[in-house]
């Protein structure tokens, strides 16, 4: 039980975090809210397939 509220928790922190990202690139440049916008999100969907997998182990042999 207690995963799960770290979790839930988690994911609202990311979410928070994620729509101020956003929100700061799209007064910079709209352009940019969707090239960063879609690479969080792939790097996200990676992680919800791959959760035990490192960035760094595309490096390993």
């Amino acid at each position: 039980m207690a995963k799960k509220k770290i979790n839930i928790e988690w994911h609202r922190k990311a979410s928070i975090n994620f729509n101020e990202i956003l929100e700061y690139l799209y007064k910079e440049s709209e352009t940019a809210v969707f090239i960063v916008g879609n690479a969080i999100l792939d790097e996200v969907e990676k992680l919800a397939t791959y959760p035990t997998a490192h960035p760094l182990d595309r490096f390993k042999k």
